[in-house]
Protein backbone atom coordinates (compact mmCIF):
# COMPACT_ATOMS: atom_id res chain seq x y z
CA UNK A 1 0.00 0.00 0.00
CA UNK A 2 1.12 3.57 -0.62
CA UNK A 3 1.29 5.81 2.45
CA UNK A 4 1.12 9.54 1.89
CA UNK A 5 0.94 10.88 5.45
CA UNK A 6 1.88 9.32 8.79
CA UNK A 7 1.40 11.22 12.05
CA UNK A 8 4.00 10.73 14.76
CA UNK A 9 3.34 10.75 18.49
CA UNK A 10 5.50 13.86 18.76
CA UNK A 11 2.84 15.86 16.88
CA UNK A 12 -0.05 14.99 19.21
CA UNK A 13 0.63 17.68 21.80
CA UNK A 14 0.70 20.23 19.00
CA UNK A 15 -2.59 18.82 17.68
CA UNK A 16 -4.27 19.35 21.06
CA UNK A 17 -3.07 22.94 21.23
CA UNK A 18 -4.45 23.84 17.81
CA UNK A 19 -8.08 23.81 18.93
CA UNK A 20 -7.84 27.12 20.78
CA UNK A 21 -6.86 28.71 17.48
CA UNK A 22 -8.92 26.55 15.12
CA UNK A 23 -9.56 28.10 11.73
CA UNK A 24 -12.60 27.66 9.51
CA UNK A 25 -12.61 24.36 7.67
CA UNK A 26 -11.82 24.33 3.96
CA UNK A 27 -14.72 23.07 1.81
CA UNK A 28 -13.80 19.84 0.06
CA UNK A 29 -11.46 18.71 2.83
CA UNK A 30 -12.06 15.59 4.93
CA UNK A 31 -12.89 15.46 8.64
CA UNK A 32 -11.99 12.38 10.71
CA UNK A 33 -12.98 11.64 14.29
CA UNK A 34 -9.84 10.50 16.07
CA UNK A 35 -10.16 8.76 19.44
CA UNK A 36 -7.38 9.28 21.97
CA UNK A 37 -4.36 11.55 22.38
CA UNK A 38 -1.78 8.77 22.12
CA UNK A 39 -0.66 8.96 25.75
CA UNK A 40 -1.99 5.49 26.68
CA UNK A 41 -3.53 2.41 25.12
CA UNK A 42 -7.24 2.71 24.38
CA UNK A 43 -9.62 1.04 26.84
CA UNK A 44 -13.34 1.02 27.58
CA UNK A 45 -12.89 4.22 29.62
CA UNK A 46 -14.10 7.61 28.38
CA UNK A 47 -11.56 8.93 25.88
CA UNK A 48 -11.02 12.33 24.28
CA UNK A 49 -12.31 12.93 20.74
CA UNK A 50 -10.51 15.03 18.15
CA UNK A 51 -11.87 16.18 14.79
CA UNK A 52 -8.90 16.15 12.41
CA UNK A 53 -8.99 17.96 9.06
CA UNK A 54 -7.11 16.59 6.04
CA UNK A 55 -6.93 17.57 2.40
CA UNK A 56 -8.19 14.98 -0.13
CA UNK A 57 -4.50 14.18 -0.75
CA UNK A 58 -4.03 13.20 2.92
CA UNK A 59 -2.21 16.34 4.09
CA UNK A 60 -3.00 17.19 7.72
CA UNK A 61 -4.49 20.68 8.18
CA UNK A 62 -5.65 21.09 11.79
CA UNK A 63 -7.40 19.40 14.69
CA UNK A 64 -10.34 20.53 16.80
CA UNK A 65 -10.71 18.94 20.24
CA UNK A 66 -14.19 18.03 21.45
CA UNK A 67 -15.00 19.57 24.87
CA UNK A 68 -13.55 17.75 27.88
CA UNK A 69 -14.87 20.19 30.50
CA UNK A 70 -18.32 21.68 31.09
CA UNK A 71 -18.59 25.38 30.23
CA UNK A 72 -22.06 26.86 30.72
CA UNK A 73 -24.49 24.86 28.55
CA UNK A 74 -21.64 23.21 26.66
CA UNK A 75 -21.22 19.59 27.76
CA UNK A 76 -18.31 17.18 27.61
CA UNK A 77 -18.24 14.76 24.67
CA UNK A 78 -16.11 11.63 25.00
CA UNK A 79 -16.27 8.16 23.47
CA UNK A 80 -15.33 4.73 24.68
CA UNK A 81 -11.77 4.10 23.61
CA UNK A 82 -12.46 0.50 22.61
CA UNK A 83 -16.03 0.59 21.22
CA UNK A 84 -15.65 0.21 17.46
CA UNK A 85 -19.33 1.02 16.86
CA UNK A 86 -18.88 4.62 18.11
CA UNK A 87 -17.37 7.79 16.72
CA UNK A 88 -19.22 8.17 13.42
CA UNK A 89 -19.68 11.51 11.67
CA UNK A 90 -22.46 12.69 9.35
CA UNK A 91 -22.82 15.72 7.10
CA UNK A 92 -26.00 17.74 7.51
CA UNK A 93 -28.43 17.81 4.61
CA UNK A 94 -27.72 21.50 4.00
CA UNK A 95 -23.95 20.91 4.13
CA UNK A 96 -23.36 23.47 6.89
CA UNK A 97 -22.66 21.10 9.79
CA UNK A 98 -21.17 17.77 10.81
CA UNK A 99 -22.64 15.76 13.69
CA UNK A 100 -21.17 13.24 16.13
CA UNK A 101 -22.19 11.84 19.51
CA UNK A 102 -20.73 10.75 22.85
CA UNK A 103 -20.98 10.88 26.62
CA UNK A 104 -20.98 13.74 29.14
CA UNK A 105 -18.23 11.95 31.03
CA UNK A 106 -14.78 13.17 32.02
CA UNK A 107 -11.82 11.49 30.37
CA UNK A 108 -11.01 8.30 32.26
CA UNK A 109 -14.56 7.46 33.37
CA UNK A 110 -14.47 3.66 33.64
CA UNK A 111 -16.69 1.55 31.35
CA UNK A 112 -18.39 4.68 30.05
CA UNK A 113 -20.79 2.73 27.82
CA UNK A 114 -22.31 1.02 30.89
CA UNK A 115 -23.07 4.29 32.71
CA UNK A 116 -26.59 5.35 33.67
CA UNK A 117 -27.81 7.89 31.11
CA UNK A 118 -29.60 9.89 33.83
CA UNK A 119 -26.23 10.47 35.48
CA UNK A 120 -24.01 10.52 32.39
CA UNK A 121 -26.11 12.13 29.68
CA UNK A 122 -25.56 11.26 26.06
CA UNK A 123 -24.47 14.31 24.03
CA UNK A 124 -24.78 15.41 20.40
CA UNK A 125 -21.95 17.47 18.96
CA UNK A 126 -22.60 19.98 16.18
CA UNK A 127 -19.45 20.88 14.25
CA UNK A 128 -19.68 24.20 12.43
CA UNK A 129 -17.86 25.48 9.37
CA UNK A 130 -15.93 28.01 11.47
CA UNK A 131 -14.18 25.16 13.32
CA UNK A 132 -16.19 25.36 16.55
CA UNK A 133 -18.28 22.66 18.24
CA UNK A 134 -21.63 23.10 19.99
CA UNK A 135 -22.30 20.41 22.63
CA UNK A 136 -25.36 21.89 24.33
CA UNK A 137 -27.78 19.10 23.31
CA UNK A 138 -27.77 16.33 25.95
CA UNK A 139 -30.36 13.59 26.49
CA UNK A 140 -31.23 10.80 28.92
CA UNK A 141 -31.24 7.94 26.44
CA UNK A 142 -29.13 4.98 25.31
CA UNK A 143 -28.96 3.88 28.93
CA UNK A 144 -26.06 1.57 29.88
CA UNK A 145 -25.19 1.16 26.22
CA UNK A 146 -23.81 2.83 23.07
CA UNK A 147 -24.92 6.06 21.48
CA UNK A 148 -23.44 5.80 17.99
CA UNK A 149 -24.52 8.38 15.45
CA UNK A 150 -26.60 11.45 14.69
CA UNK A 151 -27.65 13.40 11.62
CA UNK A 152 -29.33 16.77 11.12
CA UNK A 153 -31.02 18.62 8.27
CA UNK A 154 -29.99 22.16 9.22
CA UNK A 155 -28.74 22.12 12.83
CA UNK A 156 -32.15 22.76 14.42
CA UNK A 157 -32.89 19.13 15.33
CA UNK A 158 -31.24 15.71 15.31
CA UNK A 159 -32.04 12.10 14.46
CA UNK A 160 -29.93 9.82 16.66
CA UNK A 161 -29.02 6.11 16.59
CA UNK A 162 -27.75 3.64 19.17
CA UNK A 163 -28.90 0.96 21.57
CA UNK A 164 -29.99 0.91 25.20
CA UNK A 165 -30.87 -1.13 28.27
CA UNK A 166 -33.81 -1.37 28.48
CA UNK A 167 -34.36 -1.41 24.72
CA UNK A 168 -36.88 1.44 24.85
CA UNK A 169 -34.03 3.84 25.70
CA UNK A 170 -32.25 3.00 22.41
CA UNK A 171 -33.29 2.99 18.75
CA UNK A 172 -33.78 5.89 16.35
CA UNK A 173 -34.67 9.01 18.30
CA UNK A 174 -35.64 12.59 17.45
CA UNK A 175 -34.43 15.51 19.56
CA UNK A 176 -34.54 19.29 18.95
CA UNK A 177 -31.32 21.27 19.26
CA UNK A 178 -30.28 22.84 22.54
CA UNK A 179 -30.20 22.24 26.31
CA UNK A 180 -33.08 20.72 28.26
CA UNK A 181 -34.55 18.69 25.40
CA UNK A 182 -36.30 15.31 25.66
CA UNK A 183 -35.72 12.78 22.88
CA UNK A 184 -38.56 10.87 21.19
CA UNK A 185 -38.26 7.20 20.23
CA UNK A 186 -39.51 7.04 16.64
CA UNK A 187 -39.99 3.28 16.37
CA UNK A 188 -39.85 0.20 18.54
CA UNK A 189 -39.57 -2.06 15.47
CA UNK A 190 -35.83 -2.35 16.03
CA UNK A 191 -33.91 -0.54 18.76
CA UNK A 192 -30.31 -1.57 18.08
CA UNK A 193 -29.13 0.97 15.50
CA UNK A 194 -25.71 1.72 14.09
CA UNK A 195 -25.68 4.68 11.67
CA UNK A 196 -28.49 7.08 10.84
CA UNK A 197 -28.36 9.10 7.62
CA UNK A 198 -30.68 11.26 5.51
CA UNK A 199 -30.65 10.93 1.73
CA UNK A 200 -33.23 12.14 -0.81
CA UNK A 201 -35.50 13.50 1.96
CA UNK A 202 -35.67 10.05 3.59
CA UNK A 203 -34.36 8.94 6.98
CA UNK A 204 -32.33 5.70 6.87
CA UNK A 205 -30.90 3.55 9.65
CA UNK A 206 -28.27 0.83 9.50
CA UNK A 207 -28.71 -2.13 11.82
CA UNK A 208 -27.45 -5.67 12.34
CA UNK A 209 -30.25 -6.66 14.68
CA UNK A 210 -32.97 -9.27 14.11
CA UNK A 211 -34.53 -9.16 10.66
CA UNK A 212 -33.18 -5.66 9.94
CA UNK A 213 -29.62 -6.56 8.99
CA UNK A 214 -28.61 -3.91 6.49
CA UNK A 215 -29.94 -0.50 5.48
CA UNK A 216 -33.51 0.38 6.49
CA UNK A 217 -35.96 3.20 5.89
CA UNK A 218 -37.49 4.82 8.98
CA UNK A 219 -41.07 5.76 8.22
CA UNK A 220 -41.67 8.00 5.21
CA UNK A 221 -39.61 11.13 4.72
CA UNK A 222 -37.93 12.58 7.81
CA UNK A 223 -40.35 11.74 10.64
CA UNK A 224 -40.46 13.35 14.07
CA UNK A 225 -43.33 11.40 15.65
CA UNK A 226 -43.34 7.94 17.29
CA UNK A 227 -44.97 4.89 15.72
CA UNK A 228 -42.82 4.80 12.58
CA UNK A 229 -42.31 1.54 10.68
CA UNK A 230 -38.70 0.51 9.99
CA UNK A 231 -38.33 -1.43 6.74
CA UNK A 232 -35.27 -3.29 5.43
CA UNK A 233 -34.42 -2.35 1.85
CA UNK A 234 -35.45 -5.06 -0.58
CA UNK A 235 -32.49 -7.24 -1.53
CA UNK A 236 -30.85 -7.37 1.90
CA UNK A 237 -31.01 -10.72 3.68
CA UNK A 238 -33.35 -10.42 6.70
CA UNK A 239 -32.26 -13.78 8.10
CA UNK A 240 -30.91 -13.52 11.63
CA UNK A 241 -27.89 -15.55 10.53
CA UNK A 242 -27.16 -13.39 7.48
CA UNK A 243 -23.40 -12.78 7.41
CA UNK A 244 -22.98 -9.09 6.56
CA UNK A 245 -21.76 -6.54 9.15
CA UNK A 246 -22.80 -3.12 7.88
CA UNK A 247 -21.52 0.09 9.43
CA UNK A 248 -21.34 3.32 7.43
CA UNK A 249 -23.26 3.68 4.16
CA UNK A 250 -23.53 6.27 1.37
CA UNK A 251 -26.01 6.75 -1.47
CA UNK A 252 -24.40 8.50 -4.43
CA UNK A 253 -27.70 8.59 -6.30
CA UNK A 254 -31.10 6.94 -6.01
CA UNK A 255 -29.78 3.73 -7.59
CA UNK A 256 -26.25 3.42 -6.16
CA UNK A 257 -25.33 2.51 -2.58
CA UNK A 258 -21.90 1.98 -1.00
CA UNK A 259 -21.52 0.02 2.26
CA UNK A 260 -18.68 -0.45 4.73
CA UNK A 261 -18.67 -4.09 5.89
CA UNK A 262 -16.20 -4.67 8.73
CA UNK A 263 -15.95 -8.46 8.50
CA UNK A 264 -12.51 -9.79 7.66
CA UNK A 265 -11.61 -10.02 3.99
CA UNK A 266 -11.87 -13.80 4.08
CA UNK A 267 -15.41 -13.55 5.45
CA UNK A 268 -16.67 -11.08 2.84
CA UNK A 269 -15.89 -7.68 4.39
CA UNK A 270 -14.74 -4.59 2.52
CA UNK A 271 -16.26 -1.86 0.37
CA UNK A 272 -19.51 -3.10 -1.14
CA UNK A 273 -21.20 -1.47 -4.13
CA UNK A 274 -24.93 -2.10 -4.52
CA UNK A 275 -27.26 -0.95 -7.31
CA UNK A 276 -31.03 -0.96 -7.56
CA UNK A 277 -32.43 -3.36 -10.17
CA UNK A 278 -35.77 -1.94 -11.32
CA UNK A 279 -36.64 -5.22 -13.06
CA UNK A 280 -36.91 -7.05 -9.75
CA UNK A 281 -37.35 -3.97 -7.51
CA UNK A 282 -34.44 -4.99 -5.32
CA UNK A 283 -30.98 -3.84 -4.35
CA UNK A 284 -28.25 -6.11 -5.71
CA UNK A 285 -24.63 -6.29 -4.51
CA UNK A 286 -22.37 -5.82 -7.51
CA UNK A 287 -18.95 -6.41 -5.97
CA UNK A 288 -16.76 -6.03 -2.86
CA UNK A 289 -13.37 -4.30 -2.95
CA UNK A 290 -10.55 -5.16 -0.53
CA UNK A 291 -7.46 -4.76 -2.70
CA UNK A 292 -4.87 -2.52 -1.06
CA UNK A 293 -6.14 -3.03 2.50
CA UNK A 294 -3.55 -4.43 4.89
CA UNK A 295 -3.71 -7.99 6.23
CA UNK A 296 -7.26 -8.97 7.08
CA UNK A 297 -8.39 -5.35 7.62
CA UNK A 298 -11.53 -3.96 6.01
CA UNK A 299 -13.43 -0.67 6.61
CA UNK A 300 -16.01 0.99 8.89
CA UNK A 301 -16.15 4.76 8.30
CA UNK A 302 -17.11 5.82 4.75
CA UNK A 303 -17.73 8.87 2.59
CA UNK A 304 -17.97 9.06 -1.21
CA UNK A 305 -17.59 11.96 -3.61
CA UNK A 306 -19.70 11.28 -6.71
CA UNK A 307 -17.89 11.67 -10.02
CA UNK A 308 -18.91 10.65 -13.53
CA UNK A 309 -15.38 9.39 -14.16
CA UNK A 310 -15.43 7.12 -11.08
CA UNK A 311 -16.74 7.81 -7.57
CA UNK A 312 -13.99 8.80 -5.13
CA UNK A 313 -14.20 6.74 -1.91
CA UNK A 314 -12.62 7.56 1.46
CA UNK A 315 -12.80 5.08 4.34
CA UNK A 316 -11.30 4.27 7.74
CA UNK A 317 -9.73 0.83 8.06
CA UNK A 318 -10.30 -1.67 10.86
CA UNK A 319 -6.80 -2.46 12.17
CA UNK A 320 -6.78 -2.87 15.95
CA UNK A 321 -4.33 -0.02 16.49
CA UNK A 322 -3.00 2.85 14.37
CA UNK A 323 -5.53 2.30 11.61
CA UNK A 324 -5.66 4.33 8.40
CA UNK A 325 -7.54 6.72 6.17
CA UNK A 326 -7.70 4.98 2.79
CA UNK A 327 -9.03 5.99 -0.61
CA UNK A 328 -9.80 4.69 -4.07
CA UNK A 329 -11.49 5.72 -7.30
CA UNK A 330 -14.21 3.19 -8.05
CA UNK A 331 -13.47 2.01 -11.57
CA UNK A 332 -14.92 -1.44 -10.94
CA UNK A 333 -14.20 -4.57 -8.89
CA UNK A 334 -10.44 -4.44 -9.57
CA UNK A 335 -10.05 -0.98 -7.99
CA UNK A 336 -7.52 -0.79 -5.14
CA UNK A 337 -7.22 1.24 -1.95
CA UNK A 338 -4.19 3.35 -1.08
CA UNK A 339 -3.34 4.86 2.31
CA UNK A 340 -3.60 8.63 2.75
CA UNK A 341 -2.86 8.92 6.49
CA UNK A 342 -2.26 6.65 9.48
CA UNK A 343 -3.46 7.31 13.01
CA UNK A 344 -0.75 7.65 15.68
CA UNK A 345 -0.11 4.80 18.09
CA UNK A 346 -2.74 4.48 20.83
CA UNK A 347 -5.33 6.37 18.76
CA UNK A 348 -7.92 5.35 16.20
CA UNK A 349 -9.58 6.95 13.22
CA UNK A 350 -13.35 6.28 13.25
CA UNK A 351 -15.93 8.39 11.42
CA UNK A 352 -15.59 10.48 8.27
CA UNK A 353 -17.37 13.50 6.81
CA UNK A 354 -16.66 16.21 4.30
CA UNK A 355 -15.82 19.60 5.81
CA UNK A 356 -18.95 21.72 6.35
CA UNK A 357 -19.27 24.74 4.11
CA UNK A 358 -21.17 27.18 6.30
CA UNK A 359 -23.60 29.37 4.44
CA UNK A 360 -23.67 28.12 0.86
CA UNK A 361 -21.66 30.55 -1.24
CA UNK A 362 -22.56 30.10 -4.90
CA UNK A 363 -19.97 30.45 -7.63
CA UNK A 364 -21.08 32.94 -10.27
CA UNK A 365 -19.38 32.42 -13.59
CA UNK A 366 -19.66 33.85 -17.08
CA UNK A 367 -19.83 31.55 -20.09
CA UNK A 368 -16.39 31.17 -21.62
CA UNK A 369 -17.57 30.02 -25.06
CA UNK A 370 -20.66 30.55 -27.21
CA UNK A 371 -21.70 29.03 -30.55
CA UNK A 372 -24.65 30.20 -32.63
CA UNK A 373 -26.74 27.62 -34.47
CA UNK A 374 -29.24 28.95 -37.01
CA UNK A 375 -32.48 27.40 -38.13
CA UNK A 376 -32.03 28.29 -41.82
CA UNK A 377 -31.16 31.87 -42.61
CA UNK A 378 -30.49 34.44 -39.95
CA UNK A 379 -30.39 38.16 -40.48
CA UNK A 380 -29.44 40.87 -38.09
CA UNK A 381 -26.35 41.70 -36.07
CA UNK A 382 -24.45 40.02 -33.27
CA UNK A 383 -22.65 42.28 -30.88
CA UNK A 384 -21.14 42.56 -27.41
CA UNK A 385 -19.53 39.11 -27.24
CA UNK A 386 -17.71 40.06 -24.06
CA UNK A 387 -18.31 39.93 -20.34
CA UNK A 388 -20.64 42.49 -18.87
CA UNK A 389 -19.64 43.54 -15.33
CA UNK A 390 -17.51 40.43 -15.10
CA UNK A 391 -20.33 37.93 -15.50
CA UNK A 392 -22.58 38.71 -18.45
CA UNK A 393 -21.98 37.62 -22.03
CA UNK A 394 -24.35 39.39 -24.41
CA UNK A 395 -25.69 38.48 -27.82
CA UNK A 396 -27.84 41.19 -29.33
CA UNK A 397 -30.25 41.93 -32.16
CA UNK A 398 -30.96 38.93 -34.32
CA UNK A 399 -33.99 37.57 -36.11
CA UNK A 400 -34.86 34.70 -38.42
CA UNK A 401 -35.88 35.72 -41.92
CA UNK A 402 -36.61 32.25 -43.32
CA UNK A 403 -40.04 30.94 -42.23
CA UNK A 404 -39.23 27.24 -42.80
CA UNK A 405 -37.25 26.74 -39.61
CA UNK A 406 -37.54 30.02 -37.77
CA UNK A 407 -35.42 29.51 -34.65
CA UNK A 408 -32.01 30.32 -33.25
CA UNK A 409 -29.90 28.30 -30.81
CA UNK A 410 -27.21 29.72 -28.63
CA UNK A 411 -24.98 27.00 -27.17
CA UNK A 412 -22.66 28.06 -24.37
CA UNK A 413 -20.02 26.47 -22.15
CA UNK A 414 -18.38 27.45 -18.88
CA UNK A 415 -15.97 26.13 -16.26
CA UNK A 416 -16.64 25.81 -12.53
CA UNK A 417 -14.47 24.79 -9.57
CA UNK A 418 -17.50 23.25 -7.81
CA UNK A 419 -17.54 19.72 -9.22
CA UNK A 420 -20.44 18.32 -7.15
CA UNK A 421 -22.93 21.20 -6.85
CA UNK A 422 -26.28 21.00 -5.11
CA UNK A 423 -27.87 22.95 -7.96
CA UNK A 424 -26.95 24.81 -11.13
CA UNK A 425 -28.88 27.52 -12.91
CA UNK A 426 -28.12 29.81 -15.79
CA UNK A 427 -29.99 33.05 -16.25
CA UNK A 428 -31.01 34.80 -19.43
CA UNK A 429 -32.52 38.25 -19.79
CA UNK A 430 -34.33 38.83 -23.09
CA UNK A 431 -35.81 41.95 -24.70
CA UNK A 432 -37.78 42.37 -27.88
CA UNK A 433 -36.45 45.11 -30.08
CA UNK A 434 -39.22 45.44 -32.67
CA UNK A 435 -42.23 44.04 -30.82
CA UNK A 436 -44.14 40.82 -31.19
CA UNK A 437 -44.06 37.53 -29.29
CA UNK A 438 -41.52 34.75 -29.04
CA UNK A 439 -41.02 31.51 -27.18
CA UNK A 440 -37.80 30.78 -25.34
CA UNK A 441 -36.46 27.49 -24.03
CA UNK A 442 -33.50 26.94 -21.68
CA UNK A 443 -31.79 23.57 -21.33
CA UNK A 444 -28.71 22.19 -19.60
CA UNK A 445 -26.52 19.35 -20.78
CA UNK A 446 -26.42 16.24 -18.60
CA UNK A 447 -23.00 14.60 -18.88
CA UNK A 448 -24.34 11.34 -17.42
CA UNK A 449 -27.04 10.84 -20.04
CA UNK A 450 -25.52 12.89 -22.89
CA UNK A 451 -28.79 14.77 -23.37
CA UNK A 452 -30.14 18.24 -22.79
CA UNK A 453 -32.70 18.43 -19.99
CA UNK A 454 -34.45 20.69 -17.48
CA UNK A 455 -36.44 22.48 -20.16
CA UNK A 456 -37.97 25.83 -19.36
CA UNK A 457 -40.63 26.68 -21.94
CA UNK A 458 -41.92 30.25 -21.77
CA UNK A 459 -44.78 30.55 -24.20
CA UNK A 460 -45.64 33.32 -24.96
CA UNK A 461 -43.06 35.81 -23.75
CA UNK A 462 -44.01 39.31 -24.82
CA UNK A 463 -42.99 41.54 -21.94
CA UNK A 464 -40.67 44.44 -22.56
CA UNK A 465 -38.01 42.92 -20.30
CA UNK A 466 -37.92 39.54 -18.64
CA UNK A 467 -35.46 37.15 -17.03
CA UNK A 468 -35.69 33.40 -17.47
CA UNK A 469 -33.80 30.90 -15.36
CA UNK A 470 -33.09 27.26 -16.03
CA UNK A 471 -34.17 24.65 -13.51
CA UNK A 472 -31.38 22.26 -12.50
CA UNK A 473 -32.07 20.75 -9.11
CA UNK A 474 -30.84 18.17 -8.33
CA UNK A 475 -27.67 18.96 -10.22
CA UNK A 476 -26.55 15.38 -10.91
CA UNK A 477 -24.59 15.27 -14.14
CA UNK A 478 -24.61 19.00 -14.85
CA UNK A 479 -20.85 19.33 -14.27
CA UNK A 480 -18.30 16.90 -15.64
CA UNK A 481 -15.11 15.76 -13.93
CA UNK A 482 -13.10 18.69 -15.29
CA UNK A 483 -15.64 21.31 -14.20
CA UNK A 484 -17.30 21.88 -17.59
CA UNK A 485 -20.91 22.98 -17.93
CA UNK A 486 -22.92 23.23 -21.13
CA UNK A 487 -26.32 24.79 -21.84
CA UNK A 488 -28.36 26.24 -24.65
CA UNK A 489 -31.06 28.80 -25.38
CA UNK A 490 -33.56 28.12 -28.13
CA UNK A 491 -35.71 30.99 -29.38
CA UNK A 492 -38.78 30.47 -31.60
CA UNK A 493 -41.59 32.66 -32.91
CA UNK A 494 -44.74 32.24 -30.92
CA UNK A 495 -47.67 30.61 -32.66
CA UNK A 496 -47.61 29.63 -36.33
CA UNK A 497 -44.19 28.41 -37.43
CA UNK A 498 -44.25 30.57 -40.57
CA UNK A 499 -44.19 33.74 -38.47
CA UNK A 500 -40.87 35.52 -38.58
CA UNK A 501 -38.99 35.76 -35.31
CA UNK A 502 -39.06 39.30 -33.93
CA UNK A 503 -35.79 40.99 -33.27
CA UNK A 504 -34.59 39.91 -29.84
CA UNK A 505 -31.76 40.78 -27.46
CA UNK A 506 -30.21 37.98 -25.40
CA UNK A 507 -28.30 38.88 -22.27
CA UNK A 508 -26.67 35.69 -20.96
CA UNK A 509 -26.39 36.98 -17.45
CA UNK A 510 -24.52 34.23 -15.61
CA UNK A 511 -24.32 30.69 -14.31
CA UNK A 512 -24.97 30.17 -10.59
CA UNK A 513 -23.32 27.02 -9.23
CA UNK A 514 -24.31 26.25 -5.64
CA UNK A 515 -22.05 24.12 -3.39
Amino acid sequence: MRTTTRISLMTLAAFAAVNAFSAPFTPGNILISRIGDGSAALTSAATAIFIDEYTPAGVFVQTVAAPTTVVGNQRIITNSGSATSEGYLANSVDGKYVTFVGYDAVVGTASVVATDAAVVNRVIGLVKADGTIDSSTAIEAYNQNNIRSAVTVDGTAFWVGGTGTPAATGGVRYVPFGPGQVSELLSNTVTNIRNVKIWFNQLFAGSMSGAFRGVNTVGTGIPTDPGQIITLLAGFDPGTSSPQSIYDFVFTDANTLYLADDRTQANGGGLQKWTFDSNISEWVRQYTITSGLSGTATIRGLIVKPDVLGNVVYATSTEGNANSLVTLVDLGPTSSFSVLATAPTNTRFRGLAFAPVGAAVPETIAPDALTLQRGQIIAGTIADLATDNGVALRLKKFFVANPVEPFVWGTLQGTTSILTPSSVTFRVKSRMVTGGQFRQELEQWNWNTSTYQNLVNTNPFNTVYGTRESIANPATGKVNGSGRLQARIRTFPNGISANPLPEVDWDLVNWIVNP
